[in-house]
């Protein structure tokens, strides 16, 4: 079970919230005032045909954007290339889930070191009675794709890490972090030449066990709650994420299934629901299986994506009805 996409996926700053950020942020008006807080206010969003058109690059690079001709279960573009802080986060709740999964322990795990430089690292870490306190750092944290093109994550995220000590060590409970400041990413293509710089932070992020030391199931999920995420785009201006539950489970085939709920705010403030109004699923190999998220604005105008079957997450759109027909074909 591939259950580091759904992790990828529960990360939300850079999986799911990036996308509802980027589908129904498009047409904002100011900067926002970037403080943190949930917008107070705001009248309902605007959303059409021409906005979304506008953001699909943006869209795509979350949860890419296809057209219908051509869908297979098998290669598809590749995704969450921007979930790496958060699912590197969420895996701090320890490994694999299951029976055996542990919590962190009076030692702190070894450096991650990025394939063109810089780590990951942890700061100030202690650990008393299953109780881990720390801070996840990313120091000049690189990356480089298959063009050359680079990524580097700078920033800090202390946390909290609960569990229950037993005699085979300590299971995990609950997680609670978030950001200290902004986490920054920057992006260069082969040459270095710089292509965006964007900022993300986020408060009181909760990632509880549904059964510590066991699977999940749909009586008892696993869940995922998030006060604020605030991101800053390469052109400077400032969107808002708000008050995001995210429930997951095993299904009974040894599938997940994970349903989603939100609200979104564009930089002039206007805001729009996110509602997983078919849940997403993937089958016990860690393909994708369905799923249908559903953006809605103002007079109940709505952008839609649904999953494509396959090995990794991709989606065709439709806004108020009407396809999206200028994203790739799916393969």
């Amino acid at each position: 079970m591939k259950r580091n996409k759904l992790i990828g996926v529960m990360g939300l700053g850079a999986g799911l919230v990036g996308a509802t950020v980027f589908v129904a942020s498009c047409g904002g008006g100011s900067d926002g005032d970037g403080s943190g807080g949930t917008p107070t206010g705001a009248t309902a969003a605007q959303i059409d045909a021409a906005s979304v058109q506008k953001m699909l690059p943006d869209i795509s690079r979350v949860v890419p954007i296809c057209t219908a001709s051509a869908v297979t279960a098998k290669g598809l573009a590749k995704s969450l290339p921007a979930s790496g802080w958060m699912a590197k986060l969420l895996a701090v709740r320890a490994g694999a889930m299951g029976p055996t999964a542990k919590a962190l322990t009076g030692t702190p795990p070894a450096d991650l070191f990025g394939s063109c430089g810089g780590k990951v690292t942890y700061l100030n870490y202690s650990h008393l009675t299953g109780v881990t306190r720390g801070t996840l750092a990313f120091q000049e944290y690189c990356t480089k794709d298959a063009t050359g093109a680079t990524t580097v994550v700078n920033g800090a995220i202390p946390f909290v890490n609960t569990a229950t000590p037993t005699d085979a060590g300590p299971i995990f409970q609950k997680l609670e972090a978030s950001s200290q400041g902004d986490l920054t990413t920057v992006q260069k293509d082969a040459n270095g030449a710089a292509l965006s710089t964007e900022k993300a932070r986020f408060n009181n992020l909760v990632y509880t066990a549904g059964v510590p030391g066991g699977v999940p199931t749909a009586a008892t999920p696993d869940t995922l709650t998030l006060g604020s995420v605030v991101l800053t785009n390469k052109d400077g201006k400032t969107y808002q994420q708000a008050n995001y539950a995210v429930t997951q489970f095993v299904t009974a085939t040894g599938g997940e299934q994970m349903s989603v709920t939100g609200t979104g705010y564009r930089s002039d403030g206007s805001s729009y629901t996110i509602t997983s109004t078919e849940p997403l699923t993937l089958d016990s190999s860690g393909n994708w299986l369905a799923g249908k998220l559903t953006f809605t604005g103002a007079n109940g105008a709505n952008a839609v994506a649904v999953v494509v079957p396959g090995a990794e997450l991709q989606a065709t759109m439709t806004v108020n009805g009407e396809a999206v027909t200028s994203g790739v074909a799916c393969k």
